[in-house]
């Protein structure tokens, strides 16, 4: 495990300097060392600690440690790093008396500096994208963040087949490691982690619905990938979801096409974002009424079933919460709640972009009680919650949301920062 240490004068007598490639450094004695531990990668929490020793920060066991506590001060007393050694890879630099090297060939200090004079932004973090069996995994610093699901995922047992669907986002994680989607719940075996289906559209006069699968009248499904691309640090996916009328009267057809673009790219104090833009449009003559309801379209949450009325909180740009959120408008709503990241929580804040309908966008919110308390958070980004919208054939109509994912806490006026770099 590699701490992201954020080190200052006050707070070790250290000046952090930035990113230092250790190759073969062997082992370090050092003095007792004080950071502050700004984020920690899974797996979490471990034995393993990394501590700031001198000028490079090392990896590996110490004989004398203590668990890492995300966002408040962390003394360790290290006697001597553990063998076997070597400690490789890339870790914080700091200045410091602290360092006592065994020997004078730990590493080369005339690599180290030049190392030290490198921008930080050389070993920046960087998200890549893996095509599996069932879906396509993001990656960031190779621990896998998100899965987009290209498979069709299964039904639980003695359920209907009909509740089969691909063409979602799940699991997605908080950036420790903590599962914060759900999918098939047995209250809705129609809730599929991050998703988008519009609920009642219609078409030719007859109703159509995508998003209640039991039905069968609709459905949305994964199609084929458009395009995959890795640059900047940056992972981004492309791809067609087909929205199928079950019921047309001459055969099952195409109502609408939709194109998602899903790209994800690592975010500051050791969050990370996705930015999930969604364009849809028709070619069925006279086209297609989405109506007017209280849930269907823009973007679904249904959270993990750790989180209920007791352990988790909900608050809008508008400052509104569980008790009075549903129905109303937002820019952004933070949903966060309790996990096993060592903070104790982790969340999703959503972005509702200024250009898309109806923004500030109204939000479906389930409210305090659903389900007697237990696993019931479920909020949805709703265009249509209080007026339709015609979509015209071969017009192409786009909504573009944003999450930032973390662990630990994300203020009220860090959303709103947030969402202003999102619109600017």
């Amino acid at each position: 495990m590699i701490f992201k240490n954020n080190i200052s004068p006050r707070d070790s007598e250290s000046e952090f300097l930035g990113r230092v490639k250790v190759e073969n450094p062997g082992s370090f004695i050092v003095k007792r060392s004080t950071l502050n531990v700004h984020r920690s990668l899974p797996p979490n929490p471990t034995p393993r600690l990394s501590a700031v020793a001198g000028r490079a920060g090392l990896k590996g066991e110490m004989n004398d440690s203590y668990t890492s506590v995300i966002g408040k001060r962390l003394t360790v007393n290290v006697k001597r790093s553990l063998p076997p050694n070597p400690l490789k890879g890339e870790f914080d630099a700091c200045n410091t008396s602290n360092l006592q090297p065994p020997t004078s060939s730990l590493f080369k200090f005339s690599s180290l500096l030049l190392f030290l004079c490198l921008s930080t932004a050389s070993f920046a973090q960087k998200v890549q994208l893996k095509e599996t069996s069932t879906g396509i995994d993001f990656l960031l610093e190779n621990q896998r963040v998100l899965t987009y699901q290209t498979a069709t995922a299964d039904v639980p047992a003695g359920v209907k087949a009909a509740f089969k669907k691909s063409g979602f986002i799940h699991p997605l994680t908080s950036p420790s490691g903590q599962v914060l989607t759900r999918i098939q719940p047995p209250d809705h075996y129609h809730h599929f982690g991050i998703w988008g289906p519009w609920t009642r559209a219609t078409i030719n006069g007859r109703e159509v619905d995508f998003w209640n699968l039991g039905d069968e009248k609709g459905r949305v499904d994964y199609s084929h990938v458009l395009s995959k691309k890795e640059a900047g640090g940056a992972a981004e996916l492309n791809v067609r979801q087909n929205h199928l009328d079950l019921k047309a009267p001459e055969s099952e057809r195409l109502a609408i096409e939709e194109d998602l673009r899903i790209k994800v790219k690592p975010a500051d104090k050791g969050r990370y974002m996705v930015d999930y833009t969604t364009t849809i449009s028709t070619k069925i003559p006279g086209g297609i009424l989405l109506d007017d309801y209280r849930y269907g379209g823009g973007i679904g949450f249904r959270a993990t079933e750790v989180w209920g009325d007791a352990n988790s909180t909900i608050l809008t740009s508008e400052g509104k919460d569980r008790k009075d959120a549903d129905g109303s408008n937002a820019k952004w709503v933070i949903v966060k709640g309790k996990t096993a990241d060592v903070s104790g929580q982790s969340g999703i804040l959503f972005l509702s972009h200024n250009t898309n309908k109806s923004h500030p966008e109204p939000l479906r919110v389930w409210p305090l009680g659903q389900y007697k308390g237990e696993g019931n958070v479920f909020i949805e980004f709703c265009p249509i919650r209080h007026e339709s919208w015609e979509i015209q054939p071969n017009e192409r109509n786009t909504l573009k949301y944003r999450m930032i994912v973390f662990d630990g806490d994300l203020t009220a006026e860090e959303a709103e920062a947030y969402w202003k770099g999102f619109v600017k």
